[in-house]
């Protein structure tokens, strides 16, 4: 499911994310409160909204901000209608047992509120719930609901566990960092709420506050930000039948790179075949799976051991949660340095609805 979104709107999230940051006035920051980098919310909240600044409009044709925001109120209706079907669709599937539904990742975090910060203000998630488990602090973020009954639902989330004194890298080991498509980021921004830039050509890798590493491109149409959770196996052959019992199917596999003796920087920026340099750049032999088409779902990238690495297993591994039936998972998930947990589809619906 992707959507192709004009131009008009690709400005219009440039401004918004810049009325967060204060540098534009204040009717234009009353404006960004009320929208997400992904639409988020209900079809009839939008159609209300978008009736109003239609009569707005007639007043003011010539108001850039009126303009813009029926700009995007009509692309937001447009894609919440297709996410509302997509979402309607998995939760028959799942309900069925047909499917399952990767609904998120547990990683630790040293320090909650600078992780929270930079994800709301650097990456522009949104909080989707706060709770104290065992006097712990854990937090969820993402870009829309997780509910799959919501019109904005099916959305990953990455919850935060609170390990105050925890590196990153030691305590997430295994997953290498998380791969996110956004249709506007500002590494500005990133920077302003503790994000460190390693690099930023034509994508930006970084790392959040707390150690984890994140690659960040642009895709104006993607369903759900949240691509990929790469993982570094000890064993690609075992990692890659266990996330097939899982359900998973292996999507693509990174081959070797090959001169494309055709390619001009005029019409190319890449001189590799069947390479963008607006894509981040992915090991040779890493392994894309996931339960459905990866452009509509997050999925897992597996990479292969690094050489002459020991690898260590960690005490607390990071931990997959998956909306659905659990498989005989089998000694394969031994060599994947991450936990999984599955939830019935009715569990999951309760407690993401309590939130």
């Amino acid at each position: 499911m992707r959507v192709d979104l004009p131009c008009r709107r690709h400005a219009m999230l440039h401004a918004l994310a810049a009325a967060t940051a204060g540098s534009l006035n204040q009717p234009l920051r009353a404006l960004a409160a009320a929208y997400t980098i992904v639409p988020t919310g209900t079809i009839a909240e939008k159609q209300a909204r978008l009736v109003e600044v239609e009569k707005l409009y007639k007043q003011s044709p010539g108001d850039p901000y009126i303009f813009g925001e029926k700009a995007q109120l009509e692309n937001d209706l447009k894609m919440l209608q297709k996410n509302k079907e997509y979402a309607r669709q998995l939760s028959k599937d799942v309900s069925s047992g047909k499917q399952r539904f990767l609904q998120g990742l547990s990683v630790n975090v040293p320090d909650m509120s600078a992780a929270v910060s930079f994800w709301k203000g650097g990456m522009g998630a949104i909080v989707l719930d706060t709770r104290l488990v065992d006097g712990v602090n854990v937090t969820r973020v993402g870009y829309g609901s997780q509910s799959l009954d919501a019109e904005d639902g099916a959305k990953f989330a990455l919850e935060l566990v609170e390990a105050p004194g925890s590196e990153m890298a030691e305590a997430n080991g295994a997953v290498e960092y998380i791969q996110l498509a956004l249709p506007v980021f500002r590494i500005s921004q990133a920077i302003r709420f503790g994000g460190e830039i390693i690099s930023a050509y034509g994508w930006t890798e970084l790392v959040s506050p707390g150690g984890l590493p994140l690659r960040v491109h642009i895709d104006e149409g993607r369903r759900d930000p949240f691509e990929f959770v790469a993982l570094r196996t000890t064993s690609m052959e075992q990692a890659t039948n266990y996330f097939k019992r899982l359900g998973m199917q292996v999507r693509s596999v990174k081959g070797g790179k090959k001169i494309n003796s055709k390619a001009s920087w005029l019409t190319s920026n890449s001189i590799f075949e069947n390479e963008d340099a607006t894509d981040p750049e992915r090991e040779v032999g890493a392994t894309l799976v996931s339960f459905e088409d990866p452009a509509v779902c997050t999925g897992c990238l597996l990479l292969a051991p690094k050489r002459k690495e020991t690898i260590k297993t960690q005490p607390a591994l990071p931990l997959l949660r998956i909306v659905g039936t659990a498989p005989d998972l089998g000694p394969d998930r031994l060599n994947c340095r991450v936990s999984t947990l599955f939830t019935s589809p009715a569990e999951f619906e309760g407690y993401v609805k309590k939130a």
